[in-house]
């Protein structure tokens, strides 16, 4: 493909006014082609008050960005036969009896599709304090926690009363989804944990020295950011990797730096392939994706991977939020490049500059239009939609009138929302755009709300 060049002032301009607008500490870019780095920027500082500056090596949390790994990890377990992906659940996690959702496969944990809703978050220190495993080393690889964890987040799942849907059928964005999928490669990939397989098939193999699930390990590294995160307003930072972390690690535990995901890009731009040797069948990378069910606003979820499109070009990849980190990775086997974005600060839409670096290599402007195809809901359709929406996870959403349209009430705001077709609805916050999406009975009654991709019942 002809080369395309990205308009560097005005993607950085661009970076710089998210960083303001979200009070973003520091931030990394890296964009790169199959054969080289083509661009590598830092802004801000990794510890503001000490003004210690950002480089490659840098250690952040990826947050979710970790789920690919993980389907990376199911694929290689695939190819060698240790599992097949289209088996029942059970028949690897036999803690999950699938007394509600008897068919729900392998693949479906894959692709946030097996109906479960949001349950309540284990996190790893909880449950690790409740067995006094504290003083007992790093938790990402930390064989009782992994078993005690499996035991109740299946058990939690298996007493579910009510479920979303028929395996398949629909998305809901599932962590204890990804905590199953990180059993099966503890309990099939050979090695003590979920954390040492990963190191060992996918990491030493892509020559990513600094990344990892550990939690202790960076927290001692001289070159890892804090965390920074605002709790009524004022900034804190810390380097507690703990902090909201699930019990089991295949949803959100990596750490890495911006010269370690430039190999793990490639990996993707190389269809499986590392410097020297390939990881993963490149059939397996095209399994993964392959669009399996609607997750956003114009984007779809296959295998621990979003899709999208630009014009005629994919977009593919994945984002990640905690405590203390923003993080996003996308590349485009048409465009033939990769981008990776590290922030070390809460909440901030990272995915945004991401999506701008892919928008600039294919010529297009830098920030997307707020262009919403609108279409007009009928009044009984509009009144339905109104309510309180939640889940056990936490989260919440208020759906209001506002006019003759609808609103999204949040704390100090009432965003007016754009009713698309398909019972979408799209605002804008700031400077993200953001969606949500009403499902109905036959009868056009509400019964439930996806937002940030996760669903939440009509209460």
């Amino acid at each position: 493909m002809q080369e395309r060049c990205y308009r560097k002032e005005e993607f950085e301009d661009y970076i710089r006014k998210i960083m303001e607008t979200y009070r973003a500490v520091g931030l990394a870019v890296t964009i790169v082609s199959p054969e080289k780095t083509k661009y590598r920027h830092f802004f801000g500082w990794r510890d503001v008050e000490k003004q210690l500056p950002i480089d490659e090596n840098t250690l952040f949390g990826l947050a979710s960005i970790t789920k690919s790994f993980t389907c990376l990890a199911i694929m290689q377990l695939h190819e060698k036969r240790k599992i097949n992906i289209n088996d029942p659940i059970s028949r690897y996690i036999p803690e999950y009896r699938g007394l509600g959702q008897n068919t729900a496969r392998v693949y479906h944990l894959m692709s946030h599709s097996a109906g479960f809703f949001p349950q309540k978050r284990l996190c790893a220190v909880d449950v690790a304090r409740e067995m006094g495993l504290m003083d007992r080393g790093d938790l990402a690889y930390s064989v009782p926690l992994a078993e005690e964890g499996i035991r109740r987040v299946a058990g939690n799942l298996d007493r579910q009363e009510r479920y979303i849907a028929g395996p398949g059928e629909f998305l809901s964005y599932s962590n204890d989804s990804y905590g199953l999928l990180s059993d099966i490669v503890r309990r099939y990939g050979g090695e003590s944990s979920y954390a040492e397989y990963v190191k060992k098939n996918i990491l030493e193999p892509l020559g990513m020295e600094r990344s990892g699930c550990d939690f202790l390990r960076p927290a001692a590294d001289e070159n890892t950011s804090l965390l920074y995160r605002f709790e009524d307003g004022n900034r804190t930072g810390d380097r507690d990797f703990y902090n909201n972390a699930f019990v089991l690690m295949g949803g959100g535990s990596m750490k890495s730096t911006v010269a370690d995901m430039e190999k793990y890009l490639r990996m993707y731009l190389l269809s499986g392939w590392g410097e020297m040797e390939q990881i993963v069948q490149s059939e397996s990378i095209g399994q993964m994706v392959i669009p399996q069910v609607n997750y956003r606003y114009g984007w779809k979820y296959g295998f621990g991977l979003a899709i999208t499109r630009l014009e005629s070009c994919r977009v593919i990849g994945h984002g990640g939020s905690l405590p203390g980190v923003s993080s996003s990775f996308l590349w485009s086997p048409e465009l033939q490049r990769g981008v990776a974005v590290l922030c070390n600060t809460s909440g901030v839409p990272v995915s945004n500059i991401s999506m701008a670096a892919m928008r600039l290599m294919a010529g297009l402007p830098v920030e997307e239009p707020f262009d919403i195809k609108e279409r007009l809901w009928a009044p009984f359709d509009i009144e339905a939609a109104c309510g309180v929406y939640s889940c056990e996870e936490g989260a919440r959403a208020e759906i209001v009138r506002l006019g003759n349209g609808l609103g999204l009430k949040d704390p100090g705001a009432v965003f007016p929302l754009k009713m698309a077709a398909g019972d979408e609805l799209v605002f804008l916050n700031r400077m993200a755009v953001q969606d949500l999406k009403v499902f109905r009975r036959k009868d056009g009654s509400v019964w439930g709300l996806r937002r940030g991709g996760r669903v939440l019942l009509k209460e």
